[in-house]
């Protein structure tokens, strides 16, 4: 803000006086009329911009008029209303006015119109303050300059064309007048005035006074401007006061929506809870069915190792008959062959105290599944009752879903109860299948039922297969006299007379 003041001529710099010429102390304060248009001055907004309005006693419209020390050709105009002071927002062409707040001393020039002067500031050379007309209603108080934008290169012309826009008057306020009454120079300048003015005021001042009384027009439009203000304020506080209801309700709204939301995160999480437990005991049933399927395949090891051991009594048999066949040449090897019948009677013994372990195993493995059994049933039980829950609570995606799974948990029922009664039709099966002691032939045991599926899936996803038979497991009875060489024959004939038919029945 240091730029120097303007040289144009006929447009001097002068001190600055009142609307009829008179000097006045710092402080003062006045009406800025435009020469524009007498009725409307300066006007302070509350964003900070100056419009012209009516003239009227309002703090807004006054302007407190301070020097730069003892000079009087540099003044700076202060609002009473905000005390902030006036300035130019930007030095371009048509640049708005705003507020500051510290003094911004403007520059005071002759106009050439009776007591009016021309105002620039210092932010710019060539930067004065112009009663803007673009067709807005008030009109605005902007910056002419011939420095930048639309006015460059245009000179003085441009300033002495629109003379009437850049001159202000300062129009004495009420507090003005008073404060000059007061004083004996104010006094005795005023009685000079109306010496020469006669009883009315002059053409050239453009004012009204207090000589016009409660008829005067500019008095009427002000009051009927003050009457339309409280008619404002009294719409504006009806529509503050229902804004205020509308906050109240909207906020009681919000806090019923978080209460509601509080209350479906609640539930979201309990039913994420018991869906996490149902997922973890179907885990521990996976698991549990994988370890009895492991038994499972361990269990049919031993009855292959038992075929083997069978098979390899059945090649002792045959070393023992072709022994028998050479002791008749002598009675040396009686010794022998004696031996090697307790050996293999020995060896039939073990087999058939393993066999009794493998149907004791196949037992405990047969109450295991059934226990498995009752836990599946019992968590069918619970996702039934979970789906229930869920049903009143989920969208119609959500019950397709649930009634997928109710289907699948339909077939996994179909499948447990096929699964029964094909274990109650093993466990009934005929007698003629059983190993009896007072027999050589090899017999078949009873068919075993395999475990269920080795995993579950997903919840409402799994299916059982049909149950199968065990590998048959094969028992020697013990001998039944002397083995001699006719019998064995006999018997060995039989077993394979016997055999195939009970490997077809199974």
């Amino acid at each position: 803000m240091g730029a120097g003041p303007s040289s144009l001529e006929g447009h001097e710099r002068v001190a600055a006086t009142d609307y009829v010429g008179d000097e006045f102390p710092s402080g003062s304060s006045f009406f800025l009329v435009s020469d524009l248009d007498p009725t409307k001055c300066m006007t302070s907004e509350m964003s900070g911009r100056t419009t012209l309005r009516d003239v009227a006693d309002l703090n807004n419209r006054k302007w407190l008029v301070e020097f730069y020390g003892q000079d009087r050709t540099k003044i700076a105009l202060k609002s009473k209303e905000s005390g902030k002071y006036l300035c130019l927002s930007n030095a371009t062409w048509g640049g708005d006015t705003s507020a500051y707040n510290g003094p911004v001393y403007m520059y005071v020039y002759k106009s050439g119109r009776g007591n009016a002067v021309w105002l620039s500031t210092p932010q710019s050379l060539d930067c004065f303050l112009c009663a803007w007309e673009d067709g807005r209603i008030p009109h605005e108080v902007r910056n002419l300059t011939n420095k930048n934008g639309q006015g460059i290169g245009q000179g003085l012309e441009l300033f002495t064309k629109n003379t009437a826009a850049l001159s202000w008057r300062l129009q004495a306020t009420p507090e003005y007048e008073t404060a000059k009454e007061a004083t004996p120079e104010g006094k005795a300048a005023n009685e000079r005035r109306r010496a020469t003015a006669g009883t009315q005021g002059t053409a050239a001042d453009e004012i009204c006074c207090d000589r016009c009384g409660d008829n005067c027009k500019r008095v009427r439009e002000e009051a009927a401007e003050i009457e339309e203000f409280k008619n404002h304020f009294g719409t504006c506080k009806a529509c503050l006061e229902t804004c205020r209801v509308t906050m109240e309700q909207l906020e009681q709204e919000k806090q019923d929506v978080m209460s509601k939301d509080s209350a479906m995160n609640r539930q979201i999480k309990a039913t994420s809870d018991k869906e996490a437990e149902l997922d973890r005991r179907e885990l521990e049933i996976n698991q549990r069915e994988q370890d009895q399927a492991s038994k499972e395949d361990a269990l049919k090891q031993q009855e292959i190792d038992l075929q083997k051991r069978d098979q390899d009594l059945d090649a002792r048999k045959k070393a023992v008959l072709a022994g028998e066949a050479r002791s008749k040449s002598t009675s040396a090897d009686e010794a022998s062959l004696q031996s090697q019948r307790a050996e293999a009677a020995a060896h039939e013994q073990e087999t058939q105290k393993k066999n009794e372990q493998f149907q004791q195993e196949r037992q405990k493995n047969q109450a295991s599944l059934s226990g498995l059994k009752a836990e599946n049933a019992k968590l069918q039980d619970t996702i039934s009752a979970l789906k229930k829950q869920q049903e009143q609570s989920t969208t119609g995606a959500e019950n397709l879903e649930k009634a997928k799974l109710q289907a699948d948990l339909q077939h996994a029922r179909e499948m447990l109860t096929e699964l029964q009664q094909q274990n109650c039709s093993l466990q009934t099966a005929p007698a003629s299948a059983r190993v009896t002691k007072s027999s050589t032939a090899f017999t078949l045991a009873s068919p075993e039922t395999k475990m269920p599926p080795r995993s579950l899936g997903k919840l409402g996803t799994s299916t059982l297969s049909k149950p199968g038979n065990s590998m048959p497991s094969f028992s020697i009875a013990p001998p039944r006299g002397k083995l001699g060489t006719g019998s064995m024959v006999q018997e060995r004939g039989e077993l394979r007379r016997v055999l195939p038919q009970k490997l077809a029945t199974a």
